[in-house]
């Protein structure tokens, strides 16, 4: 199957799945083009004064994971960077297999503990980051703007708004829960490439602001 027919069924499903305010933020977003979200982009990280927040749906995978390999780049902001789930139960630890993959690239999940996105209480100064589309248009619904939301990938992009080839990921991580080791291997390797530029770029960001 092709990329492009993947991404195809993919945006449908998307558009059955969710009630009809999500849908509408979908769409809108399939329609903003490269050199838009990179303005965001830049305009969102001029201002990173708030909180830099990951999210994904159960938040026991790929944004508590995301988080933690953030913080590790972004030792002086750490405090400022968490993750939460748009589907999470409160204070659930990491899943298994989560947990282990994530040793095995040299992080450590056994303190984790699952957050629900209404908890966090998100205001307009925060800057969040979702694992793909169906994350994303909760968030947007939730928050009602979306001035400051991206998906993961959005990091990896050259001044033009082209997909950077030095990332190798897409712009979403696709959930790995209950598909194994090596799913979550795959989508793990993206997630910390992509989770070291977000705390880079966060880190640096903030220090220009201070």
């Amino acid at each position: 199957m092709s990329s492009f027919l993947a991404r195809s069924r993919r945006v449908l499903w998307l558009l059955r799945t969710l009630p009809p305010s999500g849908a509408v933020w979908v769409v809108r977003r399939l329609l903003e083009s490269p050199a838009s979200r990179r303005h965001r982009l830049d305009e969102a990280l001029s201002h990173a004064d708030g909180r830099l927040v990951f999210v994904c749906h159960g938040n026991i995978m790929r944004s508590a994971f995301a988080s933690e390999v953030a913080r590790a780049a972004s030792p002086l902001y750490s405090d400022f960077i968490l993750s939460a789930g748009t589907h999470a139960s409160d204070g659930s630890p990491a899943e298994q297999t989560a947990a282990a993959v994530a040793r095995q690239f040299g992080v450590d999940l056994e303190a984790h503990r699952s957050s629900p996105l209404a908890s966090l209480e998100l205001t307009d100064r925060d800057l969040v980051v979702c694992m793909d589309r169906f994350n994303e248009a909760h968030v947007l619904m939730h928050l009602g703007h979306g001035g400051r939301v991206f998906l993961v990938g959005d990091i990896a992009t050259d001044e033009t708004g082209n997909e950077a080839i030095v990332a190798r990921v897409s712009r979403e991580i696709a959930d790995p829960y209950g598909k194994g080791e090596t799913v979550t291997q795959t989508a793990f390797r993206g997630v910390r490439s992509i989770g070291e530029l977000w705390g880079k770029r966060y880190s640096a960001a903030r220090g220009a602001i201070r």
